[in-house]
């Protein structure tokens, strides 16, 4: 039995001896100091500029080139909540209707305000879209601008909804290789009901709100002018969002069109402002059944908005017989055989 207790005291020595050894090796190691891309603990450090967006995002901020398009049937927003990993900061709202397709974030701070911030990108389809009419009608209105603005969705109305709008001016020329803008947004208990808006403006009034909305999607040439166009400004895409405390949340614009009454009494249960919140969804539905926008995708910082536009390209890899060019080609042929 003495003999036994000698081996386990030895054999304990050792195991202290070694954690000794090992301790005194590693306290020895120089530490590594903390550099630009090394933050030091308990600090945010510097993130890259698009970091915080999701992967196929983050691409296309970074590189140009097109994320994934979303599936037949299937929306932005829906792509957008199978992209999100579960920590991203973008999650579907769990009191609102299912018909809504509502997802959440929060707005990142900027000094005293929140930033809005937004992301123009246009992906290459096999099949005319927004930003081939838009550079059209710019065309056809060289004075004009194209102005991107941030709204009330009720203009005018005084009370909780009551903002000055904010209106920037986009280079067309960067449309296709992805621009940013941001907008400053003072922070409120109460909600504020947003319109995101893009539009000609040849009056300089600086804003979009207001103008007029056709379905010009149903309008197109194929390449030719719009049917029926003209000079008058137009908007061009819209989108709806809610503001509450910092928190911003989008709606699926496709399921806004099939959602009747529901959006109405969403809002008026989170405002408590019955009268507004069906001033705000009557407006909402009217620009939206016209304007027909894709709905944006949301990110922890950052809202992504695409204004799609043509890609022979595209048509060749999805083996399309009659790509646009050859449809032109034969609108260009019938015009000459009616003049004849």
């Amino acid at each position: 039995m003495g003999r036994n207790n000698t081996y386990l005291i030895a054999i304990c020595a050792l195991v202290l001896l070694a954690a000794v050894i090992i301790y005194t090796q590693s306290a020895q190691k120089p530490h590594s100091t903390p550099t630009a891309h090394t933050p030091a603990a308990g600090t945010a450090g510097p993130m890259a500029p698009h970091a915080a967006l999701p992967p196929a995002v983050r691409e296309t901020a970074e590189t140009g080139a097109a994320p994934a398009l979303p599936k037949s049937g299937q929306s932005f927003i829906d792509l957008t909540v199978a992209q999100q990993p579960p920590e991203s900061g973008v999650y579907p709202v769990a009191d609102a209707p299912e018909t809504l397709g509502a997802q959440r974030t929060t707005l990142p701070a900027g000094g005293q305000s929140l930033v809005f911030r937004v992301l123009l990108i246009s992906e290459g389809r096999c099949m005319e879209g927004d930003l081939d009419i838009i550079r059209q009608e710019m065309k056809d209105s060289p004075e004009a601008k194209l102005l991107i603005t941030l709204e009330p969705v009720l203009p005018g109305d005084a009370g909780v909804d009551s903002f000055a709008p904010q209106a920037q001016e986009i280079a067309l020329s960067s449309l296709q290789a992805g621009t940013a803008f941001s907008f400053p947004l003072s922070p409120s208990a109460s909600t504020r009901h947003l319109g995101l808006f893009i539009c000609k403006d040849t009056q300089g009034k600086n804003r979009c709100a207001g103008k007029q909305v056709v379905d010009l999607a149903g309008r197109s040439g194929l390449g030719q002018p719009v049917a029926g166009g003209d000079k008058a400004d137009k908007i061009y895409f819209f989108e709806y969002f809610m503001l509450q405390d910092n928190g911003i949340t989008a709606f699926d614009n496709e399921k806004l069109l099939r959602a009747g009454a529901d959006l109405e009494r969403y809002l008026a249960n989170r405002s408590g402002q019955q009268d507004e919140a069906r001033k705000v969804a009557a407006s909402v539905h009217r620009i939206n059944s016209a304007v027909r926008s894709i709905s944006a995708r949301l990110s922890p910082d950052t809202i992504l908005v695409n204004l799609p536009r043509y890609e022979r390209g595209v048509c060749m890899k999805e083996g399309i017989e009659l790509p646009v060019d050859k449809l032109k080609e034969q609108l260009k042929k019938k015009k000459q055989m009616d003049r004849r």
